[in-house]
């Protein structure tokens, strides 16, 4: 399951993106399989001020693809090229396939000879889960893909997107991760956030972490080994079944506003408060991790 900390009213939230499917004579000519009808999965959370969904281990490839399906339309207004982008019209069953402002592609080999290439502000993107050989079309099985899964579903994740608008190929990707893809043979802290260079640089940016979820007398901390205590803004205390454990989290990345020690001579704090402005994570959302 993963949870989402709402923010206070007067903190600004973090605002995402959206997309469509083609009509006609679209590019189902890569051997993509039609899937049952899909539902949507969202479901009431653990308490007041968080919202959860269903465990990605036991979900179907349909509930998942619903769910990612929403995460992509509240990307639009960040996001242009997603702007004919619709949950309900975009999700076929297990997969999602979306193009905008599009073209015949050029190229006469490989996977991208078969697929929309994207004019400078369009985007072409296609996500499969399957987990039978004879769901698996031609789009399914090319070198270039990852050895993803979540769960027992293997994730084809194909996107191309133009030059002149900000690629929506990370935050689609982290919203895979947060509902429980991974890379086969690999932890879940592959691919994260782990240095403080890399923090520096994306200061103001979503992110990524792992780490250990923990209670700081400041409110709860993801703890990124050897690295200052990232807050989740908005969380005072992990729920106890994720308290010490690591945990997947995804959010923007800031300096805390958090008090400051306050001293009455050399080495002697008189209140409490922090020394070193730390990292927090706002619009935050996270799962266990594995």
């Amino acid at each position: 399951m993963y949870h989402e900390v709402l923010e206070p009213k007067e903190v600004p939230a973090v605002i995402m993106p959206d997309c469509v499917v083609r009509d006609g004579s679209s590019w189902w000519s890569l051997g993509l399989t039609i899937f049952a009808p899909f539902f949507l999965c969202l479901a009431p959370g653990l308490a007041a001020e968080q919202s959860g969904m269903t465990s990605p281990a036991g979900s179907s490839c349909e509930t998942l693809c619903a769910a990612l399906a929403k995460e992509i339309e509240a990307l639009k207004p960040e996001h242009p090229q997603l702007e004919a982008f619709s949950a309900v019209k975009a999700v076929s069953g297990c997969s999602i396939s979306y193009d905008h402002k599009t073209h015949q592609a050029a190229q006469r080999g490989g996977w991208t000879a078969g697929f929309p290439e994207p004019n400078s502000d369009g985007i072409a993107f296609y996500i499969n889960l399957y987990d039978r050989p004879e769901q698996a079309g031609q789009a399914d099985t090319q070198p270039v893909m990852p050895p993803w899964r979540i769960g027992k579903y293997k994730v084809t994740f194909l996107l191309l997107d133009g030059d002149k608008v900000p690629t929506v190929r990370t935050p689609i990707h982290n919203r895979l991760r947060l509902l429980g893809m991974g890379t086969e043979g690999q932890p879940d802290k592959y691919g994260t956030i782990t240095s403080k260079k890399d923090l520096e640089a994306t200061l103001g940016r979503e992110v990524l972490v792992w780490g250990m979820a923990a209670d700081a007398k400041l409110g709860a901390v993801v703890q990124i080994p050897g690295q200052l205590p990232i807050y989740v803004q908005g969380l005072q205390a992990w729920p106890k079944n994720l308290a010490g454990e690591n945990v997947l989290a995804l959010g923007v990345l800031s300096r805390a506003n958090l008090p400051q020690a306050q001293r009455a001579g050399p080495g002697q704090v008189v209140s409490q408060g922090i020394d070193v402005q730390p990292y927090q994570l706002s619009n935050c959302r996270y799962r266990a991790a594995h």
